[in-house]
């Protein structure tokens, strides 16, 4: 499968929420990249403008400087479509994850205001 850049820029703020080694299924042992470097999961909240708030998980090679409840900066995320056994979702990865330099945050964008009527509009 192809990888596709992540535009930041349009994705807000990220907060960890989460670290944790990446482990293989069957042995438990720590998974690792080709050039050896043990890879990590960072679990990350995210609420791009106009979406809802979700959860992705961010692998990346290296015990990352993180901590939860950090507000963080990635370098090359990309994301990949994956399907096995009929289930599919998008896989994320990034060269490397740092703690977000102070002012350096993009300012979160304000929502527009949900309409009282609710999603089906109602009647005018």
């Amino acid at each position: 499968m192809r990888n596709v850049p992540v535009d930041v820029t349009r994705v807000g703020v990220f907060l960890c929420v989460s670290k944790e080694q990446k482990t293989d299924r069957d042995s438990g042992a720590q998974r690792a990249n080709r050039d050896g470097v043990p890879l990590w999961t960072v679990g990350v909240a995210v609420r791009p403008v106009g979406y809802r708030a979700s959860v992705i998980e961010v692998t990346v090679a290296g015990e990352p400087a993180v901590e939860v409840g950090q507000v963080l900066s990635f370098v090359n995320l990309e994301a990949s479509l994956w399907e096995i056994e009929g289930r599919a979702g998008l896989a994320y990865r990034a060269d490397s994850v740092a703690v977000a330099p102070a002012g350096g945050v993009p300012p979160v964008p304000e929502m527009p205001a949900a309409d009282p009527r609710g999603s089906r509009g109602g009647a005018k």
